[in-house]
Formats: C-alpha cells, structure tokens, sequence
C-alpha cells in the first residue's frame, strides 16, 4: 500500500480536488508520510511476530532504541 501512494499520490491529490500549486507542495510530504507510516507498520509486524514466538524482550528494546532516537532527532526535524 505504502509503494501504491508513493507511486499514486499526485493522482489522489488530484480525486480530492485539490489546486496544482498544493499537488505540487503537498506531493514530497505524502511521500514520506507514506515511506514513514509504511516502516511503523513493517515495525509493528516484527514486534509482533516476535512476541508470538516468545521472544519479548527483543521487540522492548527496539521500541526503546527507536524513542531515544525520535527525543534526540525531533528537536532537529522540526527546526
């Protein structure tokens, strides 16, 4: 689904009606919302066939990883 919106996203830009200066704007952050949410997802999945094979504590340890980066790393995304 996340390589469908990156391939499709000025086409729904276009369904929803929106002008061709924001289809322009817009199209490079729907990309990346679609790249991000797509590995959330795949991240997700691992965690959770990890937890069903027993293994619970390696999944504890990746969330911890991935939240020490996004303390550190949001200040400067942002700005």
């Amino acid at each position: 689904m996340g390589a469908l919106g990156i391939l499709l996203t000025p086409l729904l830009l276009r369904v929803l009606g929106v002008s061709d200066e924001v289809i322009a704007q817009a199209t490079t952050y729907l990309r990346i919302q679609f790249v991000a949410v797509s590995t959330t997802g795949l991240m997700m999945i691992g965690a959770a066939i990890l937890q069903a094979s027993g293994d619970s504590i390696s999944p504890l340890r990746v969330d911890l990883v991935t939240r020490v980066l996004h303390l550190i790393l949001s200040p400067f995304m942002i700005f």
